[in-house]
């Protein structure tokens, strides 16, 4: 069995502190502030952690499936756009959306589609996300 770490500090109140992300590997350590939800500086929050968490997840699976049915993944990138606001349960993360493109040769859209969607339900990231929406758009470039 692997473990990753990750962890956080935070100092003072919500909207005046700040605080760290801890990775397991360099960078060691990313900004977190509040603020930084709504502003330009350099750094990150939770949800866009999350977010990056379950693009690569999905990036990497999403490749291993087209390679081990023989085809050249030349790029997959993904983004996810978390969607937070009030719902049902109050205030949360009420969505996620993944957008994905892909660029390899020899595949048809069809397939494509089915190794996109397989992808989704096997990245560990969104098994461990479940309990929110979670849509797919998956593109293809042939170029």
């Amino acid at each position: 069995m692997v473990e990753k770490i990750g962890g956080a500090t935070w100092h003072g109140n919500l909207t005046e502190g700040h605080g760290r992300f801890k990775l397991d590997s360099p960078p060691d350590e990313v900004k977190n502030a509040f603020k930084l939800q709504y502003d330009e500086q350099l750094g990150t929050n939770p949800e866009a952690m999350l977010g990056a968490a379950q693009s690569g997840c999905y990036s990497l699976v999403l490749s291993m499936l087209l390679s081990k049915a023989g085809h050249d993944v030349q790029q997959v990138d993904t983004r996810a756009v978390i969607t937070v606001g009030d719902g049902p349960d109050g205030y949360g993360i009420q969505g996620i959306k993944l957008i994905t493109n892909a660029k390899l040769q020899g595949i048809t859209e069809e397939d494509f589609i089915k190794y996109a969607l397989d992808a989704k339900d096997i990245c560990l990231v969104t098994k461990a996300l479940s309990a929110v929406d979670i849509q797919l758009e998956a593109h293809l470039n042939q170029e």
